[in-house]
């Protein structure tokens, strides 16, 4: 069958690809739309009427904010403009949020995925098929263990459940590890952090900004693992308290390091304000209990 590019604009429609490679299209719709290509009973679509839609295997959003999902085949779905969520489901899809800030999720998947927003080319996810994902600054992970990557823009990425392990990049991005024993890489900017329920780790590496931890916690055994910036360090011969220093600022702790302790003098870098939690002034203590990885 040959390749059919379908909208049917306002109103209440039943729109059939039949055979080929089609594609259903939104572009004319006055609002955002609600699509799943997986749906073949009437679905509301919020921007363009109530459609019955069958047989296709593109979608293609309007110029506002859309919600887009795939089917279990291999989709190629475009936001186009607007502030887009597009879900590709499983199967070797073409993602593209195009212009906007767009969120791509994998909140559908049967099994975690590992997923970075910087490739352009084809990759792996594990959980959800290979995809090519194109123009998104956020990023949801699937109900169980994934590994989350961000890219140049401000990224917000999202764990959902699981044990998730979430990297920031360039930009000044939030991440939020959510249900588990997350592990959270702010990497460069000055980034937001929320461990979320479940003992996290926040983990510190050289080239990063001054990042700002909503929720730490000692109760759920959170650490600040500082291994990427220290040098030097023997803790059979050196003390911590060289190396890191946490003071109370109100309500908060400030985190201070001294990369290479008391070498060459002593110059005190803040990595990180705990927000909301104060008394962890015992570096010692902190780094013989594991809150501290050093």
């Amino acid at each position: 069958g040959s390749a059919n590019v379908i909208e049917g604009l306002g109103g209440n429609d039943i729109l059939n690809g039949a055979a080929g490679t089609d594609t259903v299209t939104y572009v004319s719709a006055a609002a955002g739309v609600t699509v799943n290509l997986s749906l073949t009973t009437a679905q509301n679509t919020v921007g363009a009427g109530t459609d019955t839609i069958t047989n296709f295997e593109n979608l293609t959003g309007s110029g506002f904010n859309d919600t887009l999902t795939g089917s279990s085949g291999a989709n190629t779905i475009d936001g186009g403009a607007g502030n887009d969520i597009i879900d590709g489901g499983a199967g070797n899809d073409v993602l593209k949020g195009s212009s906007g800030t767009d969120t791509l999720t994998y909140a559908s998947a049967t099994a975690g995925v590992t997923v970075n927003l910087a490739t352009t080319s084809s990759q792996n996810t594990v959980g959800a098929g290979s995809d090519t994902i194109t123009g998104f600054e956020n990023l949801t992970g699937s109900g169980f263990n994934d590994t989350l990557r961000g890219n140049t823009s401000t990224n917000t990425i999202t764990g959902g459940n699981g044990n998730d392990v979430l990297y920031g990049n360039s930009g000044n991005d939030t991440l939020y590890g959510d249900a588990g024993t997350d592990t959270l890489y702010g990497d460069a900017g000055n980034d937001t952090l929320y461990g979320g329920t479940g003992s996290d780790t926040f983990t510190f590496l050289s080239g990063g900004g001054i990042d700002t931890i909503k929720d730490f916690s000692t109760v759920e055994l959170d650490k600040l693992d500082i291994r990427g910036l220290l040098t030097g360090y023997d803790p059979l011969t050196k003390a911590i308290t060289d190396y890191i220093q946490i003071t109370d600022s109100g309500a908060n702790s400030i985190v201070r390091i001294d990369a290479d302790g008391l070498t060459g003098g002593t110059v005190w870098t803040q990595i990180a304000t705990l927000e909301n939690i104060t008394g962890l002034t015992d570096e010692a203590a902190l780094k013989a209990n594991g809150t501290i990885i050093a």
